[in-house]
């Protein structure tokens, strides 16, 4: 007679496992991950949590191997909840490692986690009026740089699009800085992507950020688009658009691997003294 495959006792003949014990399971691994957002709110110790995490797996018969997997899953989401209003505070981070440590994981254990806080400090340091300092370019430089000006960022890999044919006058008015949030959650963005059919693509490229300029660097051509010329942009779920100041500039789509930062970093840079060209004044400012 074969055994239940959750609690391991006779399941009975041609069973495979307990009705009760399979819904049980079902119940936890829907239930564990909820758990820990509601930690960022909570003062319960980490090696408490952890204790009783331990508990719940075997009393709902999850094996070790899943509940590591359930566990970087709950990381994952105390991450998403705490981005949800406004960018993770210093205080939600502390948690959040202490949480993971508790459970035997670290950042390499949960590489979005790894990969988002280093974007998260860059923009806590724009915010704190600091120049991020959180990349190293290898290599000789492929564009000139303005004396004083700073790389911020490299996004790898970035599809570009533009209109065909020649700029045409905007018959309305496309969403504004003046527009724009202070913060972009992962939600804010919606689910539509960036209408790109009918519109040209260009060479994949990788984007280069400055506290001052936009560069487009690929194989074939460099182009250098000046952040204070950006009159207005778009987000999308996988991407974003500016408008430049102008009649002669076509608006340019960008394809990003994360939207999220983009979208943040792009507007905390234009948002710079340095960047509110005159005739531009006050356009990186929500109302």
């Amino acid at each position: 007679m074969p055994n239940c495959s959750y609690c391991g006792k006779p399941a009975g003949l041609f069973h495979r496992s307990h009705d009760e014990c399979r819904a049980q399971f079902e119940r936890a691994m829907g239930t564990v991950p909820l758990f820990f957002a509601k930690l960022l709110e909570s003062d319960l110790p980490a090696d408490r949590f952890q204790q009783l995490l331990a508990e719940v797996a075997a009393r709902f018969h999850i094996a070790p191997k899943k509940l590591r997997s359930l566990s970087i899953e709950g990381i994952e989401a105390m991450m998403q909840a705490s981005l949800a209003q406004g960018l993770m505070t210093p205080d939600d981070e502390d948690r959040i490692l202490d949480i993971a440590e508790a459970l035997g994981l670290s950042l390499s254990d949960v590489p979005v986690l790894e990969d988002r806080l280093v974007k998260i400090r860059a923009l806590r340091d724009l915010d704190d009026g600091q120049t991020p300092d959180r990349i190293e370019v290898v290599g000789p430089m492929p564009i000139d740089l303005d004396p004083g000006e700073a790389i911020i960022w490299i996004i790898n890999r970035v599809r570009s699009y533009r209109p065909p044919g020649e700029p045409t006058p905007r018959r309305a008015p496309f969403p504004t800085q003046r527009d724009m949030p202070d913060y972009f959650s992962p939600a804010s963005l919606g689910k539509q992507a960036a209408p790109v059919s009918g519109l040209i693509e260009r060479p994949e490229s990788d984007l280069m950020i400055t506290d001052r300029h936009l560069f487009i660097v690929s194989s074939e051509r460099h182009a250098k688009i000046p952040l204070s010329k950006v009159e207005a942009f778009h987000t999308y779920s996988n991407g974003f658009q500016i408008i430049r100041a102008g009649k002669n500039a076509h608006p340019l789509t960008f394809i990003v691997d994360d939207p999220w930062f983009a979208a943040n970093l792009i507007v905390k840079l234009g948002r710079l003294p340095s960047n509110s060209g005159p005739q531009l004044e006050g356009a990186w400012k929500t109302t």
